[in-house]
């Protein structure tokens, strides 16, 4: 057990301090800011004031959208369109296209007739325009033609906020022991996907990690070294053991973020947070359900590392396993759709992916406690079956120098019980 510690430990260290797992840790604030800087940007940026030209076929609406315009550039503080009123046009199209051609205008918009009943409107604009502009003006005059109707159903403003007040809706759980709480959208739907995501890179990074370093002390005769003073079993389960640890590292590095932005960034960020929530009963299984899916792949891995001399060949290898972590982000819609279909039962059933629907299942599905722990049993039986097949086969095939075993000869050292 002494020599475990000791492997884990180096293990844990060696690939804290390594470049792919500062990586890994900083990859979801990377994506974060990928999809923030550019809607930051969309929103921030200045944009040229475009020149509008409006045809009105005889609805009389051009001072109401000038007069609508002001009022929301106002709000904005900026200007964002210049209109001019074009009357009495022989030829409409070749008129129109005259305006854009010339640059006279960026958009020309005509109102046709009977505007107010028939909501017709066509655009004409240069093939530059984005169709964000487009929409702006769009709902603009789609202001003032529901502020006619209003008055022509003889409503007032009032009368039209009255009718589309929204529901004051709020949702409530009710456990099987009858307990009521309030429901967080956040922590039923965003802490489980953090969980699945965190468990995902992981696997994708240690799988990486696992393999490059079981090759890489295979190919500088390492390997020999240790085993000179330890057994497979040890070296194995020490290896699995630090990349277990590391995995743990990841996920509690996240949660303290997610704390720390509960308690001191809520007056910023648009999300109800209670903190006591984080600290339910889910968060434990959520916690058993990502350290045993992360042991099973880390044990796996490890197989697959002594298999292999080199990292090209292991890559196509590594890819293939890697896949089943994939599939549940592709059925989560599904599986949140359809509990209890046979697909997702079937699905939940087969162990790789096990941890990962089990975490669906806890957090946005609200599993019964009994269902969580027999799936927990369930998974741990077959972590089990894995590591004695892995062990069987990292015993033979890691001092296997030059030649990679084939798919009998690693059933023969599966059915073998020495």
């Amino acid at each position: 057990m002494n020599n475990v510690i000791k492997i884990a430990k180096w293990e844990l260290f060696r690939y804290i301090r390594s470049k792919a797992f500062i990586i890994t840790l900083i990859i979801p604030f990377i994506i974060i800011i990928i999809a923030g800087v550019p809607q930051y940007l969309a929103i921030n940026s200045e944009q040229p004031v475009l020149n509008i030209g409006i045809i009105d076929k005889n609805n009389d609406k051009f001072e109401q959208i000038e007069k609508e315009l002001a009022n929301n550039e106002q709000d904005k503080g900026k200007k964002e369109f210049i209109l001019q009123q074009y009357t009495d046009i022989n030829n409409e199209d070749i008129f129109v296209k005259e305006l854009i051609k010339s640059n006279i205008e960026d958009i020309v918009i005509v109102l046709e007739s009977q505007l107010i009943d028939s909501g017709k409107v066509n655009f004409y604009h240069r093939n530059n325009i984005g169709i964000e502009q487009i929409s702006k003006i769009e709902r603009i005059i789609f202001n003032v033609v529901r502020n006619q109707r209003i008055e022509n159903l003889k409503l007032n403003k009032n009368d039209l906020k009255y009718v589309k007040q929204k529901l004051d809706t709020q949702l409530y759980e009710i456990s099987e022991q009858g307990e009521m709480g309030e429901m967080n959208l956040f922590i039923k739907y965003v802490i489980p996907g953090i969980f699945m995501f965190v468990l995902l890179l992981g696997i994708l990074t240690s799988s990486q990690l696992l393999v490059t370093s079981i090759i890489e002390e295979r190919s500088n005769r390492i390997i020999e070294i240790l085993l000179s003073s330890i057994n497979t079993k040890e070296l194995m389960a020490g290896k699995i053991l630090g990349i277990g640890l590391l995995g743990i590292i990841q996920i509690t590095f996240y949660l303290m973020i997610i704390i720390i932005l509960g308690i001191f960034g809520s007056g910023h960020i648009p999300i109800e947070l209670d903190i006591s929530q984080l600290f339910s009963i889910k968060i434990l299984w959520y916690f058993l359900f990502f350290i045993l899916g992360y042991f099973m792949y880390s044990t796996i891995y490890v197989s697959l590392g002594s298999l292999f001399n080199n990292e090209r060949d292991a890559q196509q290898t590594i890819g293939f396993f890697s896949l089943f972590a994939i599939i549940p982000m592709y059925f989560m819609s599904f599986i949140i759709s359809n509990p209890e279909s046979i697909i997702t039962t079937i699905l939940t059933f087969i162990p790789p992916i096990t941890p990962f629907f089990m975490i669906i299942h806890i957090g946005m599905l609200s599993a019964p406690w009994y269902f969580s722990l027999g799936m927990a049993f369930y998974l741990i039986f077959w972590i089990i079956v894995i590591t004695l097949i892995a062990s069987r086969i990292f015993k033979m095939a890691i001092l296997m120098y030059g030649k990679r075993p084939t798919l009998p000869e690693m059933f023969k050292w599966i059915k073998s019980s020495k």
